[in-house]
């Protein structure tokens, strides 16, 4: 099996039922596992950001996720729809 990531520089990408294998050997979708990625990210950044004494009002923050330029259209557009299936980006 292929590292998630190398998924992303095939050209012909079909996001729809492609799967990686846990840390356990037990196959998952890649898109859940992508878009709990990005949620722990955002999550992350925000606890960081309130054990600081810093609030952010999400209301006026623009999120952005860059991915390699490498990377096929159908990957980036598997990367957008990851990250708004995560909190509606």
């Amino acid at each position: 099996m292929l590292h998630y990531g190398l998924y992303f520089c095939q050209e012909n990408l079909d996001s729809d039922g492609l799967q990686v294998d846990d840390h356990l050997g037990q196959p998952l979708p890649l898109m859940e596992v992508m878009s709990k990625f990005i949620g722990a990210l955002r999550g992350n950044f925000l606890n960081i950001m309130r054990k600081r004494g810093q609030t952010v009002n999400l209301n006026k923050t623009l999120w952005v996720i860059t991915v390699p330029a490498i990377w096929s259209d159908a990957a980036k557009r598997f990367m957008s729809l990851a990250a708004e299936k995560v909190y509606s980006i």
